[in-house]
């Protein structure tokens, strides 16, 4: 097992008055070395982005934002001829909304 870096990133902004423009990305490295032999864990790193927007009427916040994440991950495919990388990608995404009311 490795150091598992993770790194975030993001920036808030009101462009006008009770409006946010919210955007973000990350970074999420496997604790896991690449596999080298048959029955060697798997190791997949995350990337991703994040956005949205924020606003405000009174005392109710409105957000709607959205995700999209992408890993490519390594693990070897056991039954081929010679032992290979797999060529799988993973991607996922999806959309958030939330209503809070501030006291």
């Amino acid at each position: 097992v490795e150091l598992a870096t993770r790194v975030g990133v993001g920036a808030d902004r009101e462009f006008l008055t009770h409006l946010w423009l919210r955007v973000g990305a990350l970074y999420n490295r496997s604790a896991y070395p690449e596999p080298k032999a048959s029955g060697d864990l798997s190791r997949e790193d995350f990337y991703g982005v994040t956005g949205g927007v924020a606003w405000q009427k009174d005392r109710t916040q409105t957000a709607l934002g959205g995700f999209y994440l992408y890993s490519s991950p390594d693990f070897l495919v056991e039954g081929s001829e010679e032992l290979r990388k797999s060529d799988a990608r993973k991607v996922l995404y999806g959309a958030l909304l939330t209503v809070s009311y501030r006291l």
